[in-house]
């Protein structure tokens, strides 16, 4: 007798201790007998658990009927056994009864009687048992131990691993050399996750059969004792009663020929997201398809309700109920959803039976996902899903928790990332479940942590077994969330020397990691790119253009359309566009764009057909458009916007300032000042007439710069334009405030003089946008009301230029990149 502490559910471990018995079960003839008993040590690669019966009246399972109780689980289960035993040397062979019995005690221990034994003499032998188990069901199991020695002198010990026969019964040895194998291909690392691995198989769309897996060792082999030829199998992989993965859609026929083995790979179980970004990229279309797994789980489409809630950081959640149409047998919902512009969007999925709506969907979903979506890239996504089986048996007695998440004003806060450990679980309600989400955990400790920016609240909890647990999380600031304070962390440098002057610098994620990279173009030298760790730790890279024009500017951004971040460069020697193979070999396109020299130069849809255009500035000159025909080619429409001249230091952006949904044209330095050009949504142009700016010098050697932002949050682009001045005149730096319509009012808040590149960004971490200024590097804190106070916490280095804001470390707050001569300072925002 022998006792293991594994749940019944989760792996059966079999072992064997057998005493001896005599000779009359010697199989090798008369001789010296070992001293002690044969060990024979047996595992179940998966014991069976249920079938699943289909409707008989419905051509497709769409409604499940479990033919086996769960206190069928802690009941003893009885085998009737046969071992063959064969002398290789010989080829004598016996075969004995093998009875076996197997109990579950109330602590989940797995005890296992065998009612036989057996002593052998010194040889090597061929063991092969066959069991039946006694319930109405007859469930067989096999294993073989080939080539086993027994030595004089030494405990002999064998070990089984029993594998499911889900074939004919085997009554006769002699069949199991004509055996086939199915092989699933999991080893046991990749079953680590789970609690309680089980597995389905459907053969020719007959009732699904249900095993569990032994996690321990990861084995998950069936034998097949069926004619040779093509079978049809449907194989589903489940965590209890949540199930997590099938086989392959494409390819789930099977060969079968005697003795031979197959193969099935499983895939995770998942929803597909479709996103289509409008011109600005401030909203989009979604379409999500759905498997047919969640549909057949509630019967059909029409009985099946998908929630999505979707959001971001400065994005408040939407929240809609999408009805599900079938397509040619393909389950599809769509909507539209705002955006808000970000970058980076979460989409949780709540799959509900339709009949629950009139109880406002209270209940836990019986199928969700969440998927992070970056908007940029117009993508197909997968969002991993995991289904609740009604059908399934499971051992586990789940708790419920309802977890209820407040803002800083004690009102439910709504679209807020919810984790359980480390596992995001969704998105808090807005109209359904409102600040709140529901889920049911095994027993256990947990940590509960709720997320939105740089907002968190966490706390653990005990779960008990059908405990209901409410807890209550407020949203405070993070104690690691950066106010503003900066510390440098790293200094990049791209060597000594004039032709290792930084002129140009951007942060992207240009290896689509999720972390930001930066890139420095050094005045003569090809870029470099260093790659981020995710934690602000930055090393430099292989990848490189191989171009040592002097560059003024850069850009990034997929401009072919294959999801690889693409260099646009604005250098002495004109503009030219350099495409990433996704590996990081950047090749220059076929096409130059200009051969004048280039100040500026921006990236945009400038024309409304989803591709990225480009807005330049030639020195001297008005700014040009470049229409993308969709595979990174460029076709200049317009001409020069105007017959005007502007600064030789000049800069262009793109925003939508007169609120068409279409990217206007800001051009700093233009006939000496700062122009507006509106686009018709078309890609084609007009003058605003408006002239923005002051200045004390009608000098040439003046440098513009703008930057386009929201900064008193009434939803319009407002623009901050720096002016500097390089014969020691003082030149104010101002904030121009948009009407909505594209009319700005110059604001009297006071941001310096004589700055260089402006950048926008939260950087005190309180909601509102606030200024960096290079040149003589300021921070400006906005106090609202269009009031910005000069901060006095940070030394920044004089002559610093370009700030590069985003989060390089990843923990939420925003940070900060100076460049200075030939290096570039990273800089990571700190709590004060």
């Amino acid at each position: 007798m022998h006792k293991t502490k594994k749940s019944w559910l989760g792996s059966a471990i079999l072992s064997l201790l057998l005493i001896g018995c005599g000779e009359g079960n010697d199989t090798a003839g008369k001789g010296a007998v070992v001293d002690n008993s044969l060990v024979v040590n047996s595992k179940f690669a998966a014991t069976y658990l249920q079938t699943i019966e289909q409707e008989p009246s419905q051509p497709a399972p769409v409604g499940y009927q479990a033919s086996v109780k769960l206190k069928s689980q802690v009941q003893a289960l009885s085998y009737d056994g046969k071992l063959e035993v064969t002398n290789i040397l010989t080829k004598d062979k016996q075969v004995f009864d093998w009875p076996m019995t197997q109990k579950l005690d109330s602590e989940g221990n797995v005890e296992t009687v065998s009612h036989r034994a057996l002593t052998l003499k010194p040889g090597s032998y061929d063991f092969v048992l066959l069991l039946t188990s006694k319930d109405g069901k007859q469930s067989q199991y096999m294993a073989q131990a080939l080539g086993e020695d027994v030595i004089d002198g030494k405990a002999p010990e064998i070990d089984f691993v029993l594998l499911p026969n889900l074939g004919e019964t085997i009554s006769d040895f002699e069949q199991v050399q004509y055996v086939s194998t199915l092989k699933f291909s999991w080893p046991a690392e990749d079953l680590a996750a789970l609690s309680h691995p089980q597995f389905g198989l459907s053969i020719n769309g007959e009732d699904e059969t249900v095993y569990t897996i032994n996690k321990e060792t990861g084995i998950a082999e069936l034998i097949m004792n069926v004619e040779p030829g093509e079978y049809q199998l449907a194989m589903r992989l489940y965590d209890g009663d949540l199930m997590v993965g099938k086989n392959g859609e494409q390819n789930n026929s099977v060969n079968f020929a005697e003795g031979e083995d197959a193969k099935m790979d499983v895939i995770p179980l998942q929803a597909d997201v479709n996103l289509n970004l409008s011109p600005m990229k401030d909203q989009g279309h979604f379409s999500f398809t759905v498997p047919a797994e969640v549909v057949n789980e509630v019967g059909s489409a029409h009985e099946l309700a998908l929630i999505v809630r979707l959001g971001g950081d400065n994005v408040p959640v939407q929240e809609k109920v999408l009805t599900i149409r079938d397509e040619n047998g393909i389950y599809k919902a769509s909507d539209l959803f705002e955006t808000g512009g970000q970058d980076q969007l979460t989409a949780y999925l709540a799959f509900h039976k339709v009949s629950e709506a009139s109880e406002q969907f209270r209940s836990v979903p019986f199928a969700s996902c969440n998927t992070s979506i970056n908007v940029a890239l117009n993508q197909t996504l997968g969002c991993k899903l995991e289904l609740k089986r009604e059908s399934i048996m499971t051992g586990r007695v789940l708790g419920t928790l309802m977890l209820n998440v407040l803002d800083q004003n004690q009102q439910p806060a709504l679209g807020v990332k919810v984790y359980v450990g480390d596992k995001l679980i969704g998105l808090t309600g807005e109209q359904y479940s409102t600040g709140s989400i529901k889920a049911h955990l095994v027993a256990g400790d947990y940590t509960v942590k709720a997320a939105e920016g740089v907002l968190e609240a966490a706390d653990m909890i005990t779960m008990s077994p059908l405990a209901v647990e409410n807890k209550v999380l407020t949203l405070q600031k993070g104690p690691n969330v950066g106010d503003g304070k900066f510390v440098l962390k790293q200094t990049l440098t791209v060597g000594q020397g004039g032709d290792n002057y930084i002129d140009a610098s951007t942060l992207v994620d240009f290896n689509g990691d999720g972390a930001l990279d930066v890139i420095l173009a050094p005045r003569r030298n090809a870029e470099q790119i260093f790659l981020n760790d995710g934690q602000g730790n930055f090393a430099l890279s292989s990848f490189s253009s191989g171009d040592n024009s002097t560059i003024h500017k850069i850009a990034v951004d997929d401009l072919n359309g294959d999801g690889n971040a693409d260099i646009v460069r604005a250098t002495d020697a004109g503009v030219r566009v350099f495409l990433n193979d996704g590996k990081g070999n950047l090749t220059a396109s076929n096409q130059k764009l200009t051969n004048k020299s280039s100040d500026s130069v921006a990236l945009g849809d400038i024309d409304g057909d989803g591709d990225l255009d480009i807005a330049l500035i030639e020195e001297w000159r008005a700014p040009r458009v470049f229409i993308n025909n969709g595979s990174g080619s460029f076709v200049d429409e317009n001409g020069f916007l105007s017959d005007l001249s502007g600064q030789n230091s000049a800069n262009v952006v793109l925003a939508d300032v007169n609120g068409n949904n279409s990217l206007d044209i800001i051009w700093a330095g233009g006939d000496h000042k700062n122009m507006i050009f509106f686009n018709d949504g078309k890609g084609r142009f007009t003058d605003s007439g408006q002239r923005l700016g002051t200045s004390q010098s009608t000098s040439t050697s003046k440098h513009y710069d703008v930057a386009a932002n929201d900064m008193n949050g009434d939803g319009y682009v407002d623009l901050v334009i720096t002016n500097a001045d390089f014969h020691g005149v003082e030149e104010v730096n101002q904030l121009f405030i948009n009407d909505g319509k594209g009319l700005f009012e110059l604001s009297d808040t006071d941001l310096g003089t004589n700055g260089r590149t402006p950048a926008i960004a939260d950087i005190d971490s309180d909601g509102d946008l606030d200024i960096v200024i290079g040149g003589k590097p300021s921070i400006y804190v906005n106090e609202g009301d269009r009031y910005f106070s000069l901060s006095g916490v940070n030394q920044l280095p004089y002559g610093a230029e370009q700030p590069l804001l985003g989060d390089v470390d990843g923990d939420g707050d925003v940070d900060l990149m100076l460049r200075t001569g030939h290096s570039s300072r990273v800089m990571t925002n700190q709590p004060l």
